[in-house]
């Protein structure tokens, strides 16, 4: 599920600008990646975008990853039946995968 949604944000760019204020506390679900994880997880991202290995010319076991900052973000989801859905990234997630507040 963490690199379908992965994925589509790299590949999808953000259907509005970023609001400066968050919601209120009550009405988000929490849920986070350690940094360490996202560091780790960011070579099969990479990957993911590219072309069939067989016709991939770079091997990725050479290429080095070292993110220099890591930014928080909050992409908002609406409760659509039984996922939460985010209709400007075209993605939703089973609101039973995640661990209700």
């Amino acid at each position: 599920m963490f690199l379908n949604l992965a994925r589509t944000l790299c590949l999808t760019q953000p259907p509005h600008e970023p609001q400066e204020q968050a919601p209120s506390p009550a009405s988000v679900w929490s849920t986070t990646v350690p940094l360490a994880e996202a560091r780790r997880s960011l070579m099969v991202i990479l990957s993911s975008l590219m072309r069939e290995p067989a016709t991939l010319r770079v091997d990725v076991r050479n290429i080095h990853i070292a993110p220099r900052r890591s930014l928080l973000t909050y992409i908002p989801f609406q409760e659509k039946g039984t996922e939460l859905a985010h209709l400007g990234y075209r993605i939703a997630v089973r609101r039973n995968a995640l661990v209700q507040p």
